[in-house]
């Protein structure tokens, strides 16, 4: 499922003869098309696959199929399309068998309101909920703020799920439980 550490195993995977000398421009289409993604989806960030934005790879393989032979309204032929999210379904199923998590991932964890509460106990960083959001039974959400000291003032780190506003880091999100953010002008602080 990874490379082995014994020298002679290693050999018998020939990774460069094997996979890039074989589809030399398709490993270029898939890359470019990572990149291109990454740009899109995570952008100002470092290039990495952000598990969790889109993860019905099957689903995807046979829409992109029904398309090949077609260019995608990006540039990209649906093939690239499909080799992309044939090796992102690979990749999930070998590492769900034990093979480590691919470096270039990285898994965003997504907690439930309860957990994040208990997490920031102590903190004053209560609001109500949003009008267009049900945050579970709870009727109490969390600003959260600290989460990102690493990141620029004025980075954007959200968009707003209520009014699709950006949300910045210095004002912080208001989190409303499973991956749901807003910005302050969208809650109320509990009284």
């Amino acid at each position: 499922m990874t490379l082995p550490t014994d020298s002679k195993d290693r050999k018998n995977i020939p990774i460069v003869r094997g996979l890039l000398d074989y589809f030399p421009a398709a490993c270029s289409e898939v890359a470019r098309l990572s990149m291109e993604a990454n740009d899109k989806h995570n952008p100002g960030e470092e290039m990495h696959h952000g598990r969790g934005k889109s993860a019905d790879h099957a689903d995807c393989i046979g829409r992109h199929l029904i398309d090949r032979g077609n260019y995608d309204d990006d540039g990209f032929l649906h093939e690239v399309k499909v080799a992309w999210r044939a090796l992102a379904l690979l990749q999930e199923a070998l590492e769900a068998q034990g093979a480590p998590l691919a470096r270039g991932a990285r898994v965003e964890k997504t907690y439930s309101l309860e957990e994040a509460t208990a997490f920031f106990a102590g903190y004053d960083f209560a609001y109500k909920p949003c009008p267009s959001r049900i945050a579970g039974d709870s009727d109490t959400a969390l600003r959260i703020k600290n989460k990102y000291y690493h990141h620029d003032p004025e980075e954007v780190i959200h968009e707003c799920d209520c009014c699709g506003d950006d949300i910045v880091a210095n004002d912080g999100a208001i989190y409303h439980g499973e991956s749901v953010y807003c910005c302050l002008s969208c809650a109320t602080p509990v009284e």
